[in-house]
């Protein structure tokens, strides 16, 4: 106690208080104070669990340890060091990890050094904590109660140090970044609340529940902060853990379901093929190989009878340039041996990739029991059959796989051995290495921490395929990390533990069906999962909102006077005022914007919107009413009745009975009737064109508004209907024709069976040529549909020399019969675009096809490639296919790009009205344009106008 205290009547009293503390006994000292730091060591657990380190579980009992000290004196000093250690044995209990003995001595040691460290500072050069009230006082607590926080970490530093030179940067980081910073504020945040507790008076009362508000509520936000800022994280990295590995089961789904498809089109190949030569079979497996990139070999396993047998060795001779060529098996020490005499062989007749499998050519996989059960079982129902994992046959390796065998059909009859044969031409066998199919799938796409790249390739996570159709103890194909116990793994234990660590994912199993066998992959989280995936970013917050807390304890200790209170409340209030303005002014611009957005809205809906009042005057339209009735409404503003009549002389309508416009919705309203409707009404607009409206009177009881009347232009609804009307008729027409030839051919020939030779194949030339118009129309359909789907996204741009192009274009047009090329012209120079060449392609041939089409057989179609401009001004280069047809109108040509419009409706010409709808969809993803050019008898230019 400093000896200058000033004898006051308020100091009298304190100093009375102080020496009552310091002849307490020992006994209920010790008791007192070894209960109290467990209390306090206690709730530094609960309040750090899951977010920060060891040094802020001290947090409040470093805190409680100094003003302990300074309140007993040294009495309190073997309690501290007692009550650090069951502090430590709690924390054992509660969360487990390492046994505090023998640490647990100098740890206590030190922070009862600390304690004693800091009281010694604090007694000599401050007066007692309760007169903070100079700010030179306030700033002596926290820097003095700052500097006696670093005494326990730079023990522990210097320890580490002595322990192993190399863990002292760690130690470092730990002692300094993490245990001064939290003894520092617990000097701030603990010590002065709880000195102000232990002492009474009216004088004391506003700073102790004030502090005590302040740290409580401080510590509660700073605790819900960081659990909430945990929580978010862990759900992140579930759901990322999540995506990784369902991007890793579609990856593996897709791998099988492309080496299943790979050897389905292999034995398709083969099935439709007469004969498999050697370099048949590279050429056919080479894009297979490229599809499925993990599979090891596909092969051809042709079945051999015995009186085949010396034929099949004469062409393995041939084909693998090995003398003396037989077919082979193993003998039972494993080495490669002529193979016995027996009625069936299945041997290697052909196999790709063949550099490193040359050795299995040859080779009778029927020899082997576990490829024999697996031909068996495809022999049984003429599916594809797998393998177990058995050992590959090469020359200087031992490599192991799984076999996949597709039986490939062909008639023979039954061997005399009795097994059927019957159907079966052979084996198309895919050779698969599920351990690198798994591994190449699996390793890129593995679950890794993203806010750590030193952390990257620690395994979080563990891997395991296994073949479940296989014997349990052959059943795992491959692993990953894959611990011995597999039983729920915790990092911690302790009934506390799910505070300071969160559960372990669940595993996640995935289960697939190849090829007949089920297989199974399974990815568990290890038990250090947590430590490497979440980053200190819960800490940080943790940390950052106790110091904001110690800031604002400091500010209260220096605003805690009387003058400072009431200038603290009035600067409350007028920050309550201001935000209440704010708010207030945001109101009304929230109001302004979302007013002036609802009739921006209004304005720029193609429904056509009018409302009037209670006195029917006009009160707002929008753009689309003024459109489809004429006229400005908003300089008008006219009343309801005007605008009736305004409309009855342009509206021609049916089922009004004897009434007109405005007596219909007069008596409709009469009747009391909310709204009515009128559908499909003929409106004559300004610009002398006749429009399909649906007209809607809405009435309303109460508001600004009572009269609402809409208008919905249904033209182009009614244009689209009568489109596919059309397109239906077309489409009957075009398809019936070509089907009914097609049937009538094919019953022509089933019920004629002799027909002669050459007239059966102009039949089936018929049904050929039929099907195709067919096939063309239906491509047609296809590619607009995949145009409009997909956009711009479908085209594959291309560096092109137009020139060239444009040539090789008209070259591989298919001109009619009878019909002379087209001429061509050119008037550019070699320029390049960068364009889907055969999307462009289409779009010409489309041109070139309705020239012809629409044109005499002896006039001529010609094709021209000159410079052009698009109408935004860019260069571009035009492309004019001309005939001397018929041409068309105005009303033609505004139509003509129209889907399903045709301008031939006798029928006489094929198609469905899609070739300039295609055309012009193509160029236009170009960014380009197609222009139309005609007269009546003229015939019509078409020009495509691609930009540079």
């Amino acid at each position: 106690m400093n000896a200058n205290l000033p004898a006051t009547d308020e100091h009298a009293e304190l100093l009375k208080q102080y020496r009552r503390w310091k002849s307490l006994d020992w006994r209920p000292s010790l008791v007192l104070v070894i209960a109290g730091y467990s209390v306090f060591y206690g709730l530094g657990l609960v309040l750090s669990a899951g977010l920060a380190p060891t040094g802020h579980c001290l947090l409040p009992a470093v805190g409680f340890a100094l003003a302990a000290v300074m309140v007993l004196g040294r009495k309190a000093l073997a309690g501290i060091w007692l009550g650090h250690w069951g502090g430590l044995l709690l924390s054992w209990g509660l969360l487990g990890g390492e046994s505090p003995w023998p640490s647990g001595i100098t740890d206590a040691s030190f922070v009862t050094l600390q304690a004693w460290a800091g009281h010694a500072l604090l007694h000599r050069s401050l007066v007692w904590p309760a007169m903070l009230r100079e700010p030179g006082q306030v700033f002596r607590l926290v820097g003095l109660g700052a500097v006696s926080a670093l005494v326990h970490p730079t023990l522990s530093a210097a320890q580490q140090w002595m322990a192993g030179p190399s863990a002292w940067r760690s130690a470092m980081w730990a002692a300094y970044g993490d245990q001064a910073l939290a003894g520092a504020m617990a000097i701030v945040l603990i010590s002065p609340a709880l000195i102000f507790w232990s002492l009474s008076g009216a004088h004391y009362r506003t700073r102790k529940f004030g502090l005590s508000a302040i740290v409580i509520a401080g510590m509660a936000v700073s605790m819900a902060a960081g659990q909430l800022v945990l929580s978010a994280e862990v759900e992140l990295v579930r759901q990322r853990l999540s995506e990784s590995n369902e991007r890793i089961h579609h990856a593996l789904q897709n791998d099988l379901r492309s080496h299943e498809e790979a050897l389905h089109a292999l034995a398709a190949a083969i099935a439709n093929s007469p004969g498999v030569e050697s370099a048949d079979f590279a050429r056919l497996t080479k894009p297979l190989l490229a599809l499925a990139e993990n599979l090891y070999a596909l092969s051809w396993n042709p079945v051999i009878h015995a009186h085949e047998r010396a034929g099949f060795e004469t062409y393995l001779g041939q084909q693998a340039e090995r003398q003396p060529a037989t077919i082979t098996e193993r003998n039972a020490e494993g080495a490669l041996v002529q193979a016995a005499y027996r009625n069936v062989h299945v041997a290697v007749q052909a196999i790709e990739p063949r550099a490193q499998n040359q050795a299995a050519l040859g080779f009778d996989i029927y020899s082997d029991a576990v490829r024999r059960q697996a031909i068996e079982d495809a022999l049984r129902t003429r599916r594809t059959s797998v393998t177990q994992r058995i050992r590959l046959v090469q020359d200087n390796t031992a490599s192991w796989a799984l076999l996949a065998l597709d039986p490939v059909l062909q008639h023979h009859g039954v061997q005399p051995d009795g097994t059927s044969w019957q159907g079966i031409k052979g084996f198309a066998t895919a050779v698969i290495q599920m351990e690198s199919l798994i591994q190449a799938v699996v390793q890129p796409q593995k679950f890794r921490p993203t806010h750590d790249a030193a952390a990257a390739e620690i395994a979080l996570q563990a891997y395991r395929f296994t073949d479940l159709s296989a014997p349990e103890a052959a059943q795992v194909l491959w692993s990953s990390d894959w611990p011995a116990d597999t039983t729920e793994q915790t990092a911690t234990s302790g009934w506390l533990a799910p505070l300071a660590t969160p559960k372990l994912p669940n595993p996640s199993v995935y289960q697939f069906a190849f090829m007949g066998n089920r297989y199974q992959l399974q990815a568990q989280p290890l038990a250090t999962f947590w430590t490497h995936s979440l980053s200190g970013q819960p800490h940080l917050v943790f940390s950052v909102c106790l110091l904001l807390t110690s800031v604002l304890s400091v500010l209260f200790l220096l605003t805690s006077g009387q003058q400072d209170q009431l200038r603290h409340e009035v600067l409350e209030r007028t920050i309550e005022l201001e935000q209440s303005q704010m708010v207030l002014q945001d109101a009304m611009q929230h109001y302004r914007q979302n007013l002036e957005q609802l009739t921006a809205i209004i304005d720029q809906t193609p429904v056509g919107y009018m409302a009037f009042d209670a006195q029917d005057q006009w009160v707002l339209a929008n753009k689309a009413s003024e459109r489809l009735l004429g006229g400005s409404w908003a300089e008008q503003r006219p009343a309801l009745s005007a605008v009736l009549q305004h409309m009855e002389a342009r509206l021609s309508m049916t089922g009004l009975g004897d009434f007109s416009f405005s007596q219909w919705i007069s008596q409709e309203l009469a009747h009391h009737n909310p709204s009515c409707r009128l559908h499909r009404a003929k409106l004559q607009s300004e610009d002398g064109l006749s429009r399909s409206v649906d007209i809607e009177f809405i009435h309303y009881e109460h508001g600004p508004i009572r009269k609402v009347m809409l208008l919905v232009d249904v033209t182009q609804d009614e244009q689209l209907e009568h489109s596919k009307s059309q397109f239906i008729a077309s489409a009957a027409h075009e398809i019936r024709t070509p089907l009914t030839s097609i049937l009538g051919y094919s019953e022509l020939l089933l019920a004629r069976p002799d027909t002669a030779p050459a007239l059966r194949h102009d039949m089936l030339s018929q049904i050929t040529q039929h099907s195709r118009q067919i096939q063309e129309l239906i491509t047609k359909l296809l590619s607009v549909a995949e145009l409009e789907l997909n956009g711009a996204a479908c085209l594959k741009r291309v560096d092109t020399e137009m020139l060239d192009w444009a040539q090789q274009v008209c070259a591989s047009f298919k001109v009619p019969v009878h019909r002379m090329p087209p001429t061509w012209s050119a008037q550019v120079p070699a320029v390049n675009g960068t364009v889907d060449r055969r999307k462009l392609q289409r779009a010409v041939h489309e041109l070139l096809s309705n020239a012809y089409l629409f044109s005499p057989p002896d006039s001529e179609v010609r094709v021209e490639l000159l410079k052009g401009q698009l109408k935004s001004g860019a260069a571009a280069v035009e492309l004019r296919v001309s005939n001397e047809g018929a041409g068309m109108t105005e009303p033609q040509l505004a139509r003509a790009k129209e889907r399903f419009y045709r301008v031939d409706q006798s029928g006489e010409h094929p198609g469905f009205g899609l070739g300039l709808t295609l055309a012009d969809m193509i160029v236009g993803l170009h960014h380009g344009e197609l222009r139309l050019q005609s007269q009546p008898g003229q015939g019509l230019t078409a020009s495509l106008l691609i930009p540079l």
